[in-house]
Order: structure tokens, then C-alpha cells, then sequence
């Protein structure tokens, strides 16, 4: 993604609590992604975790800190990648999304269920393609689910192709080849991924 957009990139160690909170605070995003672990425990933020490098941070604390800093109404869209983050109890039912878009977010992109991590990175990267396009967010999100469900987007050698034949993904394990090979077509590879808020 990074390498593609303009991007603030925080990895490994430098992903850390204090740093996404510090980058969340003082400057302005329209599109924030979190490619990391979760935790949903029930519909209140300050139970919600999203785990970095040196710890875990409550939603509450990143939902304050983009809601009261320079981003304050800046934040066009909220990415969650990790694991069934648009899965809610009876007091969320949107889960961390739901959640998510009490920052002040226009709108959050999560998933419903388990994901693998090679077809979510390859989706969320078409995905940011068809947004660069100029597709509403809603029609970005469906020709990315068109493009897996038509095997447009598949597997060559070590790398994850798009629809622009342009590569998604580069360096697949060979445990990451194996799975894939019989192609991404099937419905969760890409049918998991939901937005709400604003579709445009």
C-alpha cells in the first residue's frame, strides 16, 4: 500500500501504542489502515484492543485522539484488516467497525470472519487501486469483490496478481503458494470484507 500512496508507514517495532497515537494526533489523514491484530470484547471502546509491537491500545484512546486532534473530521475512511472486525455482539453489532466509526470516521472497511493474510493484503490493495480510479468507496468494494470472484486476481509464481495485471503482493511463502493455487475465486477469500458508513 505504502509504496503506492503517499504514507505514513509504521512497522515492526516502530509500531507501537505510543507512535500510532503520536501520528493519529498530529497530522492529517483522510484514510487510516491498521494491519494488525484485534480484540472485540463487547460493544464499549475502552475493551476493544488493537495490539502493536509493544502492547496493546483501547479503541477509546485512538477514537479521542483522531476525533479531538488536527485529523478531527479529516478521516474520509478507517481500515481494519485483521480478523472479524466487523463482528458484533447484541451492544455493537458493527464490532470494532461499528466502533471505528465513533472516531469520526465517514466510513470503516472490516471483515466478518477468519481472513488469510496473503488475500486480505492482495484485496485491500485492489481495493486502494479502485479508490485511486475515483470510484465511490461502495463501488470500489464491489468491482474488488468482482475481480476476486472472476479469477481476475490470481496466483503467478510468488506474487498476487490484480486486475490491472499489475502485481498485489510479491514474495509468497510457499505454504502461502500452496493454498492459493487452486485460485481466489471462492467466497472467502472476498466476501468478508464490509463497509459502513458513507459508501461514497
Amino acid at each position: 500500500l505504502a509504496a503506492e500512496n503517499s504514507s505514513d508507514l509504521l512497522l515492526d517495532n516502530a509500531f507501537s501504542d505510543r507512535s500510532l497515537l503520536r501520528a493519529a494526533g498530529t497530522n492529517l489523514y483522510s484514510r487510516v489502515h491498521l494491519a494488525t491484530h484485534a480484540e472485540f470484547r463487547g460493544g464499549q471502546p475502552t475493551v476493544a484492543r488493537l495490539y502493536t509491537a509493544t502492547g496493546d491500545l483501547n479503541l477509546s484512546d485512538l477514537a479521542r485522539t483522531l476525533r479531538e486532534g488536527p485529523s478531527r473530521g479529516a478521516v474520509d475512511l478507517l481500515s481494519l484488516s485483521a480478523c472479524r472486525t466487523a463482528l458484533g455482539d447484541e451492544q455493537s453489532e458493527l464490532g470494532l467497525v461499528g466502533l471505528a466509526l465513533r472516531t469520526g470516521s465517514r466510513s470503516a472497511l472490516g471483515t466478518l470472519w477468519f481472513v488469510d493474510d496473503a488475500a486480505s493484503a492482495a484485496f485491500f490493495v485492489e481495493f486502494y487501486r479502485q479508490l485511486a480510479r475515483g470510484l465511490p468507496k461502495d463501488e470500489a468494494l464491489r468491482q474488488t469483490r468482482l475481480a476476486f470472484r472472476r479469477g481476475t486476481i490470481r496466483l503467478e509464481g510468488d506474487r498476487l496478481i490484480g486486475a490491472d495485471a499489475r502485481p498485489l503482493v510479491a514474495g509468497l511463502s510457499p505454504g502461502d503458494r500452496l493454498r492459493l493455487a487452486e485460485g481466489l475465486s471462492h467466497p472467502y477469500f472476498w466476501a468478508g470484507m464490509t463497509l459502513s458508513g458513507s459508501p461514497w
